[in-house]
């Protein structure tokens, strides 16, 4: 599930952040909608809470535990994207939460 939230960053610039808990099941991080695409793309950051208890993989659509990028309890990375929708995550053990920002 998620939560977008709007904020400003600087002017002129409207950031979206969103919780997400991720499951068994790779889904996107945030839902797919022409309000979260960004035609500039500046990209879109994927946090792990510190109190997550497993790695969460992170990824695109043919995401798996095998091939997505590992990302510890505490740990964040970031990509220059337009659609935060395309990135997805997975883990073995539910309910791990991941904080996303994009710009």
């Amino acid at each position: 599930t998620n939560k977008v939230i709007m904020g400003t960053i600087y002017a002129g610039v409207t950031a979206k952040t969103a919780a997400y808990t991720v499951t068994s099941s790779a889904a996107p991080v945030v839902a797919a909608s022409a309000g979260n695409k960004r035609a500039i793309g500046n990209g879109i950051e994927v946090y792990a809470l510190t109190t997550n208890t497993a790695i969460v993989y992170i990824g695109g659509s043919d995401l798996t535990s095998a091939n997505g990028r590992p990302l510890s309890p505490g740990a964040s990375v970031s990509w220059p994207l337009d659609d935060p929708s395309k990135v997805y995550a997975i883990c073995a053990t539910a309910s791990q939460e991941l904080r996303i920002t994009w710009i």
